[in-house]
């Protein structure tokens, strides 16, 4: 079983448009033809502040600069912890086999799905869906195009300075 995780409920429907036109629609993800598809609000997770990596960063002092990350931190946003929550336990779930990144077709868009599936850990494959069309038969052309994820960590990684 497939997990194809959106940047937006918007394009989870779409994809759902593409896979079966017979689904079931939970309050946070959709099950179509044997696949789950779920989706993000944007951005979901943050960089935690200065002090959540050393506390000696709860009081500023010019010493202590420059404050260089070599490992990011992320916690869930506010308003949207229940959204990760229920995307995190999707993707640890013993069925789903493969997870299919489907940010938008732009650098914010692979970076956004890739924070999730960083921050959760998986060693689960991974592949890239690049949406382009969003109409159904856009969606089916694509479902036959998937590419490998890690393809794309370049676009990743040089998007890291931007957040």
């Amino acid at each position: 079983m497939r997990l194809f995780i959106a940047e937006k409920p918007e394009l989870a429907r779409a994809i759902t448009s593409g896979i079966d036109s017979k689904f079931d629609k939970k309050s946070d993800h959709i099950v179509a033809g044997g696949d789950i598809i779920t989706w993000a609000f944007g951005h979901i997770l943050e960089l935690c502040e200065p002090n959540e990596y050393d506390e000696k960063y709860n009081n500023w002092n010019l010493v202590d600069l420059p404050f260089e990350i070599n490992n990011f931190k992320y916690k869930p946003k506010e308003k949207s912890k229940a959204q990760l929550k229920a995307i995190i336990k999707l993707i640890n779930d013993n069925q789903i086999t493969e997870i299919i990144n489907c940010g938008d077709y732009d650098e914010e868009g692979q970076i956004l799905i890739d924070e999730i599936i960083i921050y959760s850990k998986t060693n689960k494959p991974i592949k890239r869906m690049l949406l382009q069309d969003i109409t159904e038969a856009g969606i089916k052309k694509s479902l036959k195009d998937l590419k490998p994820n890690p393809n794309f960590f370049a676009t990743t990684f040089k998007t890291f300075p931007k957040l």
